[in-house]
């Protein structure tokens, strides 16, 4: 018998022979669909994380059109249901530099912001492809610092797949906003899953809001599904990638944090 042949008896085969059809059902186990990935990554996240890490799908793209999908929708409940006037009069009242305008001023920048308010529909998939591209390039540059096998597509997929409480919470957000006037809302922290939503803008400093609304329910889920996304990517120890996965979310949140003290 040629190498190019197989057994005429499989059942006396060597063991690392296996039969086409068997090849192709062991891959298809390898390669969770989209569906149950996104269910394991809510109910078992410490199997569905290394599963999709293994399996290099590309069906993280799906994911991503669906969180595209909930911006849009959450924008467009807003200007269906929402007084935009108001909230933007609301968000220049607690911006520094309207004690510094006039009220002309501040009605023409109004008029400006509402005039351009449209062009968000084409912003927000191109700032939320851009942004995931971004953190996951980040992810690899800093994986491979630390001794880490990840590549470059791998960080991206378990970057977007870390987003699935946002995704979550959009969903939230937008049926709160069917059932309360998104005007009376504070949209840059609809739902109160963390301290500075309970208090309010006006119970509390500027950069202790900022802080406060980063310790959010939902951001721990997303840096726990990092943590075991990107240490089955980069192959390292789980602490050793929850110590990047903070060390780089600790970044933004102290220069949020900064700015709001200084423009505060």
């Amino acid at each position: 018998m040629t190498d190019s042949q197989e057994p005429e008896n499989v059942e006396n085969a060597p063991e690392e022979y296996l039969p086409p059809a068997a090849e192709a059902s062991e891959n298809a186990m390898e390669r969770p669909g989209f569906v149950s990935s996104f269910v394991g990554v809510i109910a078992s996240p410490g199997d569905a994380m290394p599963r999709i890490a293994a399996a290099k799908s590309w069906n993280f793209l799906l994911l991503i059109v669906l969180l595209i999908a909930i911006g849009l929708g959450a924008f467009a409940t807003i200007m269906a249901r929402g007084d935009m006037e108001g909230l933007l009069r609301d968000q220049m009242r607690r911006s520094p530099r309207a004690a510094e305008m006039s009220d002309e001023q501040i009605e023409t920048a109004i008029a400006m912001q509402q005039k351009f308010m449209p062009i968000t529909y084409v912003t927000i998939p191109v700032a939320t492809l851009v942004s995931y591209l971004f953190i996951g390039f980040v992810f690899w540059l800093a994986f491979l610092a630390v001794g880490g096998s990840a590549t470059f597509v791998g960080c991206w997929r378990m970057t977007v797949w870390g987003q699935v409480p946002g995704f979550i919470k959009g969903i939230l957000a937008i049926i709160i906003m069917f059932v309360r006037d998104p005007t009376n809302m504070d949209l840059k922290n609809p739902i109160a899953t963390n301290v500075a939503a309970f208090m309010g803008h006006d119970a509390l400093p500027a950069a202790a809001y900022a802080l406060l609304s980063h310790l959010d329910l939902f951001t721990f889920w997303m840096l726990w599904l990092l943590t075991l996304g990107m240490a089955a990517e980069a192959k390292i120890k789980k602490g050793t990638a929850g110590a990047v996965v903070i060390g780089l979310w600790l970044i933004p949140v102290a220069i949020h944090t900064a700015w709001a003290a200084l423009m505060g």
